[in-house]
């Protein structure tokens, strides 16, 4: 998915595809959901070794470690640890994950994104929470909901007043361009511009490969599962 990412020694990271099934939500538990259980299980990775965040769309981080494995941890959107064989996890379904990897400090980080969060800046939480300097940290931005479909409304429209350049109006409609917040505020963080790839991918757009609850209107939560580790 990102070329920052590939060939490091010892780091693992994905994400699951709608042919992998609904990956519960980790309110539901870890270790006993089925679809998610099954996907690790072919990742190589244990599910008792994986911790998630709540993810009440909030723009707080948290340090975790070993002893959060197989664990939700309430109230917040971002997990890191510089803890091997700990594999942090996000589920997504338009918000956007986003990966983490300091190679200095040989830690990790994984935030669900969506608009709320983006707002936030919970990536800027996230680099401040990992502390160390920015400049040595890659940043993946995965799929997500795209400008082509990201439609708001009236009285949303000003909690982007910040971000003109990201505002889109089109045939009357106004639509937000999520990943343009998200590396303007990695950027002004401290983030070099070339270590932050972007998927490109629109998870509304690819009907076959991603859920996407805005496309499907689901009456339960489909999502997909992000993770990063070092093994």
């Amino acid at each position: 998915m990102f070329k920052n990412f590939n060939n490091i020694d010892g780091l693992r990271y994905g994400l699951s595809q709608k042919s992998d099934g609904p990956m519960e939500l980790a309110r539901n538990g870890l270790a006993n959901a089925p679809h998610r259980r099954k996907f690790f299980m072919r990742q190589g990775i244990g599910p008792a070794k994986t911790v998630s965040p709540d993810q009440p769309h909030s723009a707080r981080v948290k340090k975790v470690g070993a002893d959060d494995t197989g664990k939700v941890i309430p109230l917040v959107d971002g997990l890191f640890t510089d803890a091997p064989k700990v594999f942090l996890t996000a589920t997504v379904a338009d918000c956007f994950p986003i990966y983490f990897y300091n190679p200095v400090s040989k830690s990790v980080g994984l935030v669900h994104s969506g608009w709320r969060g983006t707002v936030g800046n919970i990536v800027g939480e996230m680099l401040k929470a990992m502390a160390g300097n920015p400049a040595d940290i890659f940043v993946g931005i995965g799929p997500g909901i795209g400008s082509c479909h990201f439609e708001i409304k009236d009285d949303v429209v000003e909690n982007f007043n910040g971000y003109p350049e990201a505002i889109i109006h089109r045939a009357g409609k106004i639509f937000v361009d999520l990943p343009k917040i998200i590396r303007k505020q990695l950027i002004e963080s401290g983030v070099n511009n070339q270590n932050i790839e972007t998927c490109g991918e629109c998870a509304f757009c690819k009907k076959e490969k991603y859920f996407s609850f805005r496309r499907d209107k689901p009456k339960s939560v489909e999502a997909m599962i992000g993770y990063i580790g070092l093994s």
